[in-house]
């Protein structure tokens, strides 16, 4: 499992983390999960979070030669 976080470049508090997940059900229950809820708490996330479930479509990967 990997995972990237990007910051807004407008406002450095709005951020989005994107998370591979090797099947979509531990996804699910990662979402569900209190720890998730608990680390978000003490994160001082506000509001409720936007989250989606995505797959890949897609992907180009570069060289370092490109």
């Amino acid at each position: 499992m990997g995972s990237r976080l990007y910051l807004s470049v407008d406002d450095p508090r709005d951020l989005t983390i994107v998370m591979d997940w090797d099947s979509l059900e531990r996804a699910r229950k990662f979402v569900a999960s209190e720890d998730l809820k608990q680390a978000m708490q003490t994160a001082g996330v506000m509001g409720e979070p936007e989250i989606r479930f995505l797959e890949d479509a897609f992907t180009v990967r570069r060289s370092s030669a490109d």
